[in-house]
Order: C-alpha cells, then structure tokens, then sequence
C-alpha cells in the first residue's frame, strides 16, 4: 500500500472528505475544500497534517470494497485534477 504518498498529500491538505462508503478525498487547496463544505453528503474532517492522516487511515479501514484515496485540486476556474495516492482495489 502506497500511505507514503498519502502522509505526503496530507503536509499540505486543507481538508479531508469520505463519502462514507469508498471514495475518500485530500483536497489540496481552498476551492476544493469549500467544494466539499458545500457538500451534505460527505463527512470533513480540517486539522494537522498528523489528525488529517489518522482520519484518512482509520476512514479507510471502515470503507466498503472498491475503496480509494485521491488528492484533488483545482486547476482551471471549473476543473479539477485528481491524483491517485491509494489506488481503487
């Protein structure tokens, strides 16, 4: 497993989302941050890199099948980039 390049992702996170489910998310600036307070069906989590990274740990054990964390930030005015950092299994 790659937690690796999660630790990395979460030095510079501004928020963690799950769905509650499998799809787990480091948004990596403010856009996105506010893209998923905006978001009723996401569970978010702000704190220190080590809280942000404890989360994404224990999130993802508690997950269904098909689970994943990607990092997303914003790169245009309505776009987003995604970067895997635990691939779908």
């Amino acid at each position: 497993m790659e937690w690796h390049k999660v630790k990395d992702a979460t030095e510079n996170a501004q928020l963690v989302a799950w769905d509650g489910c499998h799809k787990i998310y480091v948004a990596m600036d403010e856009v996105e941050a506010r893209w998923f307070n905006e978001r009723e069906d996401y569970l978010k989590f702000r704190g220190t890199p080590e809280e942000m990274f404890a989360r994404l740990e224990e999130w993802y054990d508690r997950s269904c099948g098909l689970r994943f964390i990607s990092g997303v930030e914003s790169v245009g005015q309505e776009e987003s980039e995604f970067t895997k950092l635990i691939p779908q299994l």
